[in-house]
């Protein structure tokens, strides 16, 4: 069995040992939860903004074109892809709770209750 070795001035070609696999799960796990919560955030930015723009156009009563044209608006097409991208944020994070280890899964409820 080889072990890794950091890489160093007598021996630069060494692969770095890599983290515990625990802390990068956890380091994924870390991102993928901001990542989804940011585009939770997107998500109500933008049917905020879907509410404003169809409550603007009812004021000059004009229609939103591109809905008359294609049958869906602008903003519907930006919510669905947004709802379509906190899906799979969602279907990761269970793919990556089913790898973990009891370990791993217990330092995640220490640092993230909803985990």
């Amino acid at each position: 069995m080889s072990t890794m070795q950091t890489p160093t001035r007598t021996n630069p070609d060494a692969q770095p040992t890599p983290p515990r696999a625990g802390v990068r799960s956890h380091r994924v796990w870390v991102d993928t939860v901001q990542r989804r919560d940011e585009a939770r955030t997107l998500l109500n930015t933008l049917l905020e903004a879907k509410h404003v723009s169809e409550r603007n156009l009812a004021s000059i009563n004009r229609p939103d074109m591109i809905k008359k044209v294609t049958g869906k608006s602008s903003m519907d097409t930006a919510i669905d892809s947004t709802r379509r991208l906190i899906d799979s944020f969602d279907r990761v994070l269970v793919d990556l709770k089913s790898t973990l280890s009891d370990e791993d899964i217990a330092l995640l409820d220490e640092t993230d209750p909803a985990a």
